[in-house]
């Protein structure tokens, strides 16, 4: 996953130019802004046309499992219904859901309107939403995430279901028929933002806390960050798992780092966890010069879940992907692998988006590669 610099920070407009401008014969001789015409119906940034009606003098007909005459069905698989964390990825199926009012509006899939059906695995029903996705003729899983997926990927493969979307675990990541929307491996990933905090922060990065989920994904997750921090030279003195189930109190936690020294904290698990971890710090005044993240957290649960309003310390909350002012570009390389890996230009989240495989379905539609 490609990993670049942070989002979040304040930005504002000063009134006084404004003002200035509005002002005596400066006004009156203003000539007004023309605005750039909008993208089309079915135009979706440099990928251009990826939605419309069918050809003239096609005819289309049900040519594919989950493609009609009329309509293409794909899955989308999120965790939301777990008990344990209700709503989280839950955008995963407003994206799907979004995406698929906004191109059916304009035409569909050449001709073809898309239904989605939200898989909800509820983080460990996956292989149970596998079966139910091949018996219901998914044509293909688009933009979804299961915390569980090494899950029923037999069953996914059996069927000859192809999935276009985040793997979590090994068994997902190395499977066939799945495409992931980043860059990114089993054996690399990107530090662009540990290179940024680096440069930002070379006291906090001696300083180092770690606080991950005590299950496979998050482990698997944090131990390669921990690679790359030790790469750097990063200083850890502070390293604990929780109960990814969930923790009665954050006290312990916070207090430990806050006595470790603890200035950069890095965080490995979901966002509604976080805003206890938050909250929690704010009740002992303990504010880390930054937080590290994963892209998981941008997620308005977190700031629904933390009392913390206060920007000095949220806006430290590293995220993905970075907006166009990031900090240059974000060298891939996994420390334990010697060489150079490609490189990843910020700014151009329109190719590296949840759904922009989806939009390659266009390509694809009367058959699947």
């Amino acid at each position: 996953m490609a990993v670049m610099g942070i989002v979040a920070t304040a930005c504002g407009r000063s009134d006084d130019a404004a003002s200035d401008d509005a002002t005596g014969d400066r006004a009156a001789t203003t000539t007004p802004t023309t605005l750039p015409a909008g993208p089309a119906a079915g135009e979706f940034g440099d990928l251009g046309q990826v939605c419309g009606p069918a050809p003239a003098g096609t005819t289309l007909t049900a040519s594919d499992t989950g493609v009609t005459a009329t309509s293409i069905q794909i899955g989308t698989v999120a965790d939301p219904g777990y008990v344990g964390r209700p709503g989280i990825n839950q955008e995963l199926f407003d994206t799907a859901q979004t995406f698929s009012k906004w191109c059916n509006a304009a035409g569909g899939i050449f001709g073809r309107e898309i239904e989605v059906k939200e898989r909800d695995a509820k983080f460990t029903e996956h292989q149970a939403r596998m079966i139910e996705a091949c018996d219901e003729g998914d044509f293909m899983l688009v933009g979804g995430l299961g915390v569980f997926d090494d899950l029923g990927q037999k069953e996914r493969l059996a069927c000859g279901l192809p999935n276009i979307g985040f793997g979590t675990n090994p068994p997902s990541l190395g499977a066939d028929l799945r495409q992931g929307p980043s860059e990114g491996s089993l054996d690399t990933m990107g530090i662009g933002d540990l290179r940024w905090l680096d440069e930002k922060f070379p006291e906090a990065t001696q300083k180092i806390g770690f606080l991950t989920g005590g299950v496979a994904v998050t482990q698997i997750a944090a131990a390669k960050v921990r690679e790359a921090t030790d790469s750097l030279g990063w200083e850890v003195v502070y390293d604990e798992e929780f109960n990814p189930a969930g923790e009665t109190s954050w006290r312990g936690f916070v207090e430990g780092m806050k006595s470790a020294g603890v200035r950069g904290f890095i965080w490995t698990a979901d966002p509604s966890a976080l805003a206890s971890v938050l909250n929690a710090m704010a009740e002992i005044e303990f504010h880390p010069d930054f937080i590290r993240a994963i892209g998981n957290n941008y997620d308005n649960l977190l700031l629904s879940g933390s009392r913390v309003r206060d920007e000095q310390h949220l806006h430290r909350v590293v995220q993905l992907p970075v907006p166009r002012s990031g900090a240059g570009e974000a060298e891939r390389r996994n420390p334990a692998v010697p060489g150079p890996h490609g490189r990843v230009r910020p700014g151009r989240q329109d190719r590296r988006s949840r759904h922009h495989r989806l939009l390659r379905l266009a390509a694809v539609c009367q058959g699947r590669r």
